[in-house]
C-alpha cells in the first residue's frame, strides 16, 4: 500500500480558522491569570491510575454482583422519617440498565503495532448511555419517579460509595460538560471546555449540570471524558463517525474509507479539508486530501496515534495530516487509554460544527435543584454551606452586573451595534 502521507502543525492562528471563523479570538480576552481556569495544571490532573485500562476487562461492562452489594448498603442507611423509603421500583430501573451492558472493547493483539479491521457492523450504538453518566432529571423521566425522589436515593447511593456525585458547568457553545468537579469549592469564574475549548464564565448555578457516577466496580467506562450531543447541522456534516475503545496491549484498529467491502465505513473522500474532532480524548486536527481517488488507486494506510492530536489548552496548536487522495485505511492507536470517537466531517465554521442550539439540547438537573433537596442538606451540607455560600454570592454579583452590561450597548444608525467604551 501507499503510505505517501504526513504530518504537519499548523504554524498560526490563521491556519486554524476556516471561513474567517478563527479559533483563537474566542478566547484572547480571557488569558489574564485573574481566571480560574479548570485545566490548571495545579489544580487539575491529567487522567489518575484509576482510569487507565484494566487487563482483562473491556470497556462498559458491569458487575452486578457489586452492584448488589451496596443496593443492601442503601437499604441499611436509616433515613429521616419525612423522607420516602427506599425505591425498589427506581433500583430495579437502574439494574435492568446495568444488564444491558455489552462490551464495546475489540479484540486486542499483544503486538502493540498491529491493526484489526473493523466495518459498521461493530459501530453499534451504545444501550447503557443513560448510566455515563447519570442525569437524575432522565432518570424521572423514565420511571415517573418525582425527581426530589430520585434525588434522595442517588445521594443515599453516594453515601453508600456505589457512585459519586459530580457539578459540571453546562458549555455555551457545545452543551457538553465544561470541566467535572467534585466539591464546591473548586467551581472556578470561568473555565475553557474540556470538549470544544471555549471559554465558559461560570456566572449561574443554574447553568451548573448535577450528574452522578456509577463507580468502577460497578460499571466500568474507560473514557477521559464524556460524549457531546453533536448539532443536527454537524450530524450533517459528518463523513465518518467510528467508536474507538482504549487496549491495554497498545495494539490499533482499521476503518476503511472507500476501499470496498464489508468493512468500508464510508465512500472515498474527496479532494479538499476535513475536520477530525473527538471530545472525548480531546484531540482536534485536520485531514486534506490532496485530490479524488481514480479506480487505479491502492489504499493508502494513515496510521493515527490518538495522543499526537490531544489538544488540552486553547493554545495548543492543531496539527494537519496530508493523503494524497480519498482511499483510506485509517490504522488508530488509542494510545491515551481512553475511548475515542473517529470523526470526519467537512471543515466547516465552528458555529455549525459545534455550536449546539438550545432548542436541541437536553434538559439536565441544576445545581440550585440539588441544594435545595432535603437529602442533600441533611447528608451533606456541613461540609459544603460556607463555601456554596461564597459561590452564591459571586454568582449572583455577576447575574446582577450583567443587565447593567448589556444596557450599555447601543445600536447604530447602520443597524450595528458595539458596546460603548467606559
Amino acid at each position: 500500500p501507499d503510505t505517501s502521507i504526513s504530518t504537519e502543525i499548523c504554524s498560526s492562528k490563521e491556519e486554524l480558522s476556516n471561513n474567517s471563523d478563527n479559533r483563537g479570538k474566542d478566547y484572547a480576552d480571557h488569558d489574564s491569570a485573574e481566571f480560574s481556569l479548570c485545566n490548571d495544571e495545579e489544580e487539575y490532573n491529567d487522567m489518575d491510575d484509576s482510569r487507565l485500562p484494566l487487563p482483562g476487562r473491556e470497556s462498559h461492562t458491569c458487575d452486578l454482583d457489586q452492584f448488589d452489594f451496596y443496593l443492601n448498603e442503601i437499604r441499611a442507611l436509616k433515613r429521616h422519617n419525612s423522607e420516602a423509603p427506599f425505591d425498589e421500583i427506581l433500583w430495579r430501573f437502574i439494574r435492568s440498565q446495568l444488564e444491558k451492558a455489552k462490551p464495546v472493547g475489540y479484540e486486542e493483539l499483544s503486538d502493540s503495532t498491529a491493526v484489526v479491521a473493523k466495518g459498521p457492523q461493530d459501530n453499534a450504538e451504545v444501550a447503557t448511555g443513560i448510566l455515563n453518566p447519570i442525569h437524575p432529571n432522565l432518570i424521572a423521566d423514565q420511571t415517573s419517579i418525582p425527581l426530589e425522589q430520585v434525588l434522595t436515593e442517588l445521594l443515599y447511593a453516594t453515601k453508600s460509595g456505589m457512585m459519586s456525585l459530580k457539578l459540571a458547568p453546562d458549555c455555551k457553545r457545545c452543551g457538553s460538560m465544561v470541566c467535572v468537579l467534585d466539591k464546591f469549592g473548586k467551581l472556578p469564574k470561568g473555565a475553557y471546555c474540556e470538549g470544544c475549548r471555549y471559554y465558559n464564565l461560570l456566572d449561574s448555578t443554574s447553568k451548573i449540570k448535577v450528574i452522578f457516577l456509577l463507580n468502577n466496580d460497578v460499571f466500568y467506562v474507560l473514557a477521559e471524558n464524556f460524549a457531546c450531543q453533536p448539532s443536527k447541522a454537524s450530524l450533517a456534516a459528518t463523513k465518518v463517525f467510528a467508536m474507538v475503545p482504549a487496549t491495554f496491549s497498545g495494539s490499533g484498529f482499521r476503518y476503511s474509507i472507500g476501499c470496498g467491502g464489508d468493512k468500508m465505513m464510508a465512500p472515498a473522500l474527496r479532494a479538499g479539508r476535513y475536520r477530525m474532532h473527538c471530545p472525548v480524548a480531546r484531540t482536534d486536527c485536520y485531514l486534506v486530501v490532496e485530490r479524488d481517488a481514480s479506480g487505479k488507486d491502492e489504499p493508502l494506510e494513515l496510521p493515527l496515534h490518538v495522543s499526537d492530536f490531544v489538544c488540552r489548552n486553547v493554545n495548543d496548536k492543531c496539527k494537519t495530516l496530508h493523503a494524497a487522495h480519498g482511499k483510506v485505511h485509517m490504522d488508530v492507536f488509542t494510545d491515551t487509554k481512553s475511548f475515542f470517537v473517529l470523526w470526519v466531517q467537512d471543515d466547516l465554521d465552528d458555529e455549525t460544527l459545534l455550536f449546539l442550539p438550545r432548542e436541541e439540547r437536553k434538559p439536565f438537573t441544576t445545581c440550585m435543584q440539588l441544594i435545595h433537596n432535603m437529602t442533600f442538606e441533611r447528608l451533606f451540607s456541613d461540609d459544603t454551606e460556607m463555601i456554596l455560600a461564597r459561590a452564591l454570592e459571586r454568582m449572583s454579583k455577576i447575574e446582577e452586573e450583567e443587565p447593567k452590561k448589556n444596557n450599555k450597548m447601543r445600536k447604530l444608525e447602520d443597524g450595528t451595534s458595539c458596546r460603548e467604551c467606559v
